[in-house]
């Protein structure tokens, strides 16, 4: 009997241990970056759309349809979001009214959209993209290697890639080159990555506001 309650104390313990690493760690460390939130607008507004509900009215309104719509979609959530690491537990429909998100929040935002206007919509991820250098709110990023997430659309048979990643590409292209395989984004690698990027994108807060005040000086 004492053999079991030791164990089962051991056992606790290494649960109990896990819990705090993959919760509570991640969220001490998201603070400062949450807190940086103060100072930004909690809702923002681009050509007139604010949520994901103005989004769905203004592609119905545009009278696209087809690709043409798919593109004006893709397009219209890449110029609403600005690629930011200050808001890793908003969920994609907070995060594209606030304006703000990574590739997480801005491929599911674009994912419901699509949804939305009748779309055979796939999720997609590739732990191991290619990405070129570019702007994060301010700040130059130099290419590197990190993981990826967008979506593929499916009409007539033809299915596409529709990465809303950056403005500047069109509708079967990505703005960044796959390394690893492109496999399907399930719901529980879905709850993976947001658990899991609060942390990895939290740290790259810090690294973004040291070089935010370096511009300052």
């Amino acid at each position: 009997m004492e053999l079991f309650i030791h164990w089962a104390l051991v056992t606790a313990g290494i649960i109990s241990a896990f819990t705090v690493t993959v919760f509570l760690v991640p969220v001490v460390i998201s603070i400062p970056a949450l807190l940086s939130l103060r100072d930004t607008p909690a809702r923002s507004a681009v050509d007139g759309v604010t949520t994901l509900d103005d989004a769905a009215s203004m592609c119905r309104a545009s009278g696209l349809t087809g690709w043409e719509l798919v593109e004006y979609a893709r397009a219209l959530v890449s110029r609403k979001m600005s690629y930011s690491y200050r808001n890793p537990y908003d969920l994609p429909a907070r995060a594209f009214e606030r304006g703000l998100g990574y590739c997480w929040h801005k491929g599911w935002a674009l994912y419901e959209l699509l949804t939305r206007l009748g779309f055979r919509v796939q999720a997609v991820q590739a732990v191991k993209v290619m990405f070129p250098a570019g702007d994060i709110e301010g700040v130059r990023r130099e290419g590197g290697m990190l993981g990826h997430m967008w979506v593929r659309v499916g009409i007539d048979g033809m299915t596409l890639d529709c990465d809303p990643g950056r403005e500047d590409i069109e509708t079967g292209e990505l703005f960044c080159e796959p390394i690893s395989p492109v496999v399907p984004l399930t719901p529980l690698w879905s709850a993976i990555s947001y658990l899991g990027s609060p942390y990895v994108n939290s740290i790259r807060y810090f690294w973004w506001r040291k070089e935010k005040l370096k511009k300052m000086k």
